[in-house]
């Protein structure tokens, strides 16, 4: 875990000038591929707010949080979870189950509405890949309009890029742990970007959906930086990938 508390807390604390951490919220939603209970317990160390989407609630029940707010419409939660959540005095945002958005963009419209500016999200990933897919176009949006925004998972933290924002930069300095691979993928368009401190390094290089420029790049330096010049980038660096 220690990767990805070095990863995250670099992330959230960019600029270098910044004065304070703004509020963090801990985002824990149902994808079917669960992530660890150690992770989850990890990153709500790193938040001070933790909001469960539907059946996130009972990752977080595994890994003893309790969660701020519980989220949904409650179709996938285990109804025990539920009373237990509720019998604690957790609060609770219920949606009607014909919706136009998924639990988890409803979750993303509170955090904006709140006006939390820095979200990490877990157990968003894997399952089906309409919702996979869904998902991180939601989490770029919230990016896109100035929110710090990662995602981890057991293996892998992503890190939103977004030019002319507070998030266009990422600088990162490991000692013996580095993540196994690098690899920076545009949404939403394509994007320019720079990276050094990499095998494959990139000065200014333009990215496409259609094709792989940017994918599995190695660590060659303890600093590594990236830039995203134009447009909206994900940084995902693996961890502990065999």
């Amino acid at each position: 875990m220690q990767l990805h508390e070095l990863i995250i807390k670099r992330a959230l604390s960019e600029p270098e000038t910044r004065v304070a951490a703004d509020k963090v919220v801990l985002l824990v939603s149902g994808s079917p591929k669960l992530v660890s209970k150690e992770l989850v317990l990890k990153l709500s160390m790193l938040s001070n707010f933790v909001l469960a989407v539907d059946s996130g609630a009972e990752l977080l029940a595994t890994a003893c949080v309790t969660p701020d707010l519980l989220l949904g419409d409650f179709d996938s939660i285990d109804a025990d979870v539920l009373e237990n959540m509720v019998g604690k005095g957790v609060a609770t945002e219920a949606h009607n189950a014909y919706k136009d958005a998924t639990d988890t963009e409803l979750a993303l419209d509170y955090i904006v509405a709140q006006g939390f500016m820095s979200v990490i999200a877990t157990n968003v990933l894997g399952g089906r890949i309409d919702h996979e897919l869904a998902t991180i176009g939601c989490f770029a949006k919230a990016a896109q309009e100035g929110k710090k925004v990662i995602i981890a998972g057991d293996d892998e933290v992503c890190v939103f890029l977004e030019a002319g924002r507070e998030s266009a930069k990422l600088n990162l300095a490991f000692d013996e742990l580095k993540p196994s691979f690098i690899s920076l993928v545009p949404w939403g368009g394509n994007a320019t970007v720079s990276i050094t401190g990499v095998e494959w390094e990139l000065d200014k290089a333009t990215l496409s959906a259609s094709c792989s420029l940017g994918i599995s790049n190695e660590p060659r330096s303890k600093n590594i930086a990236i830039t995203a010049h134009r447009g909206t980038v994900m940084a995902i660096f693996q961890i502990n990938y065999l």
